[in-house]
């Protein structure tokens, strides 16, 4: 029973809030009740509002280059034994 809602949650996380477009979505939304601050923080630590972009650019760069549901999915079968028949039913083909 746990397995099943394990898996059934998990599923419903990687089509959902851990989604791509999601968490570019949610990245972007911080940023900008960040990017305010941004000189004042330059002002106090020498950081560059430049370099904060840039860093914001790699994190959306390493979401879009690997395909994370694939390796969560990998990773699974690996760590619980997830059958091709789980990974079937629960996170499709």
């Amino acid at each position: 029973m746990f397995r099943d809602r394990f898996l059934t949650r998990t599923a419903e996380l990687l089509d959902g809030v851990l989604a791509n477009d999601h968490v570019f979505a949610r990245i972007d939304e911080l940023a900008a009740i960040v990017e305010p601050e941004m000189p004042r923080e330059k002002e106090k630590w020498g950081s560059s509002v430049k370099a904060w972009r840039q860093r914001l650019g790699y994190l959306k760069t390493y979401l879009e280059i690997g395909d994370r549901r694939a390796e969560l999915i990998a990773d699974l079968r690996t760590a619980i034994r997830l059958t091709a028949e789980e990974r079937q039913r629960y996170f499709g083909g």
